[in-house]
């Protein structure tokens, strides 16, 4: 009964995880515009406008590369700054763990696509010479991809492949590509000693492995 549950809750989980990030950037965007027009509205930078105009063009000015480079690195540490929040048990760990990490990015002017909605559209509010396919061009398109490259392949995948079922995919495909290849190699031919040691040392690979995973299961 246990596991039946357990397999609902995996089954709602990913429609639920679509729909939360195809809610997610459309908010985030409206939410950066509205802060934006209350900056301005507000006259929080008045004869101040030239630093974020100044950081506007800068971050416009990069290299697709470049840019897409730092949102990789920025979304490795903010990905690192909630793992560790949630690694956290009072309020001091938590803070202690966010607060480095997105310092660090801030500090270092890596590219975070959801702060750049807010920044390079207040920039273009208060006068940068800057239009809007021009950010979402040089900017937006390649921080967005850097950051799903930092967050999902630098720290996801690696937790996974180190402590979660992604582990046990890899070793049950690798069991499997292993055994596969030797059964064509002694299909092939060859000396009979060489075909005996790449089989013996196949069913040594799957005979190491756990039993779920040999037999391709789940642990």
């Amino acid at each position: 009964m246990q596991a039946n549950s357990s397999e609902s809750s995996d089954s709602c989980s990913c429609p639920l995880t679509v729909l939360c990030d195809m809610c997610a950037v459309p908010l985030a965007v409206a939410g950066s515009l509205l802060l934006a027009e209350f900056m301005v509205a507000g006259h929080v930078f008045h004869q101040r406008e030239a630093f974020t105009i100044e950081l506007a063009l800068k971050k416009t000015s990069a290299s697709f590369g470049a840019t897409l480079t730092k949102g990789i690195l920025c979304n490795w540490l903010v990905c690192m700054a909630v793992w560790q929040g949630n690694a956290a048990q009072d309020v001091t760990g938590k803070l202690l763990g966010i607060w480095f990490p997105i310092s660090a990015f801030v500090t270092m002017g890596f590219e975070h696509s959801v702060a750049n909605m807010f920044v390079i559209p207040l920039a273009i509010r208060l006068g940068a010479p800057l239009s809007v396919s021009t950010f979402i061009v040089k900017n937006l398109i390649p921080a967005t991809l850097g950051n799903l490259i930092g967050g999902a392949v630098f720290v996801a995948s690696m937790y996974g492949l180190a402590y979660g079922d992604l582990e046990t995919a890899v070793n049950s495909a690798a069991a499997a590509v292993w055994a596969r290849l030797t059964r064509r190699l002694i299909r092939g031919g060859g000396s009979r000693g060489s075909s005996d040691s790449l089989s013996d040392r196949a069913d040594a690979y799957v005979a190491a492995l756990p039993t779920t995973v040999a037999k391709g299961g789940q642990v």
